[in-house]
């Protein structure tokens, strides 16, 4: 986490964030950035480092009088060139000043940095999220992917994970099927989130959508393994449950 941030991009929010919003980006921030969250010696020190810039970010921003002397500090000193003011404007001009401008530029300048501090966050919360996937810790695991969400919500790799991770710890159907879907529309050319939302209707038991998503998987990319494998998997199993079927109602006549 860079040193030179405001307090208020550390914590990823904008100047205009009300309390309750910093105190929601605090507590979001301390389930998944808190040392004790830690799996390992040098990942505790890493954390010790950024909480210890969360922790001060908050304190300062809890706090009304804090808060009003560290926004006076982040204004710009008020002063003009000498050239900006040898000219007077002409009667009736509509041009933003030069002073206008440039906080219009900062403004904007301020905003794209407040989105990078939060994809930073986003990306290692779903780093960790990923590790504690791949030990099977699915609900640690969601509590990361969640915050990895919460801070950048257009990344479907993000919604995907997730959703998977959901399906593993039996957690909502809906809501993982959501998810899958909502990666889909957000890149509808990756196939591997088509393969999500079949593995999730298919681990929920739903075998007439995870039939339909597995097709769906093998007109976009026809040579998917796992597709292949799976979708011949579950038509077989098809095909032996209608002739049991068809059997036992020979057998009743």
């Amino acid at each position: 986490m860079a040193l030179n941030r405001s307090h208020y991009q550390v914590l990823g929010v904008t100047p205009e964030a009300s309390d309750r919003e910093i105190k929601r980006a605090y507590h979001r921030l301390a389930r998944t950035m808190h040392p004790d969250k830690a799996s390992s010696p040098e990942e505790a020190k890493r954390l010790e480092t950024d909480f210890a810039l969360i922790s001060t970010a908050y304190n300062v921003l809890k706090d009304s009088d804090k808060r009003r002397e560290y926004d006076a500090q982040l204004k710009p000193e008020p002063g003009a060139s000498a050239s900006s003011t040898s000219q007077a404007p002409s009667s009736g001009s509509t041009a933003p000043s030069a002073a206008s401008a440039r906080s219009n530029k900062a403004g904007v300048a301020q905003s794209e940095s407040m989105d990078e501090a939060r994809a930073a966050i986003a990306k290692k919360a779903f780093a960790r999220g990923m590790a504690f996937y791949n030990m099977k810790e699915y609900a640690k695991a969601i509590e990361y992917f969640e915050a990895a969400l919460q801070n950048n919500g257009s990344e479907p790799l993000y919604m995907a994970r997730l959703a998977k991770a959901l399906i593993h710890a039996r957690r909502s159907f809906t809501r993982a099927r959501d998810l899958a879907k909502r990666a889909i529309d957000t890149d509808p050319y990756n196939s591997e989130f088509r393969v999500v939302l079949a593995e999730v209707c298919d681990a929920a038991g739903i075998q007439s959508m995870a039939l339909q998503a597995y097709k769906d998987v093998l007109k976009w990319d026809p040579d998917n393994t796992k597709a292949l494998i799976r979708l011949a998997e579950l038509e077989k199993a098809g095909k032996k449950g209608l002739f049991s079927k068809l059997f036992g109602k020979i057998r009743k006549q």
